[in-house]
């Protein structure tokens, strides 16, 4: 386990509906809230056949490639890292400038062309998992030096029942890389837990407190859940503390002890 403190993605997706005001206002809330890096998705309606229904859907949710530089900004602003995630090639050279890192989502990590495009920046790159098998995540771990994977219920929202935390360590063993876990359930409990586990990083969703109809608004937090989430994963780290027992801590305690029997002695 990583004495590291554990990188949290706030996760805007589409709730920006559109509107870069309310993008600016997403950026904020993470910021706030001590989230480590906000990200977006630069959807493809190209992904689905011209004129259908995922297209049109895709369309209307998706952010302009033009307001990357201007999300950039706001985020050096807030200091906080800007990411978003790629759906394709093109998307990949628009981002390239403005990432510390590329993210890759779940249903992208057999998208061996789209791996390949964002191997060759040589940036560290975030792998979600989704239903993808261990042979699939580690033909897409071979292609980069730089990697961590987090599990991920390709459900939204996903039931606590099909949660299975304990598929990163099995992750952390198999492919000897950071690990941490993509959340899409409600509540915020599933990502302290995953932290308790030894999640180095994890992704939630959230949303503004007046959040307009998105396709992500129904799984994801308000800005008092994510500033709660935030807390709660940073107090766990702490609690946590050194797996190693050291014997001065038995001192301290031994002392702390005496310290308390004296004053009720007094």
């Amino acid at each position: 386990m990583s004495n590291e403190p554990c990188f949290i993605i706030a996760e805007a997706g589409s709730n920006h509906c559109g509107k870069i005001d309310l993008a600016y206002d997403l950026i904020e809330v993470a910021s706030n809230a001590g989230a480590d890096a906000v990200k977006f998705q630069l959807f493809d309606e190209k992904l689905y056949p011209k004129g259908s229904r995922a297209s049109k859907e895709i369309a209307k949710w998706k952010m302009p490639e033009n307001w990357i530089p201007s999300l950039f900004d706001y985020c050096k602003k807030y200091n906080i890292e800007f990411i978003a995630t790629p759906f394709n090639n093109k998307a990949v050279d628009e981002l390239y400038p403005y990432v510390k890192r590329f993210k890759v989502a779940s249903f992208e990590i057999t998208n061996l062309d789209l791996l390949d495009k964002i191997s060759k920046t040589k940036k560290p790159v975030i792998l979600s998992t989704g239903i993808a098998t261990y042979e699939e995540i580690k033909n897409a771990c071979d292609m980069f030096g730089d990697y961590s994977l987090l599990h991920c219920v390709s459900d939204y929202p996903a039931d606590y029942k099909d949660t299975n935390l304990l598929v990163m360590n099995d992750l952390k063993m198999k492919f000897h890389c950071k690990v941490g876990f993509s959340d899409h359930t409600l509540g915020i409990e599933a990502s302290i837990a995953a932290v308790a586990l030894g999640a180095e990083i994890i992704e939630k969703h959230f949303k503004l407190d007046k959040q307009p109809y998105s396709p992500d608004a129904e799984f994801a937090i308000d800005p008092k859940m994510l500033n709660s989430m935030v807390k709660g994963i940073r107090n766990v780290q702490k609690m946590l503390g050194d797996k190693r027992y050291i014997s001065d801590l038995r001192k301290l305690r031994s002392q702390k002890v005496g310290d308390q029997f004296m004053r009720v002695a007094d």
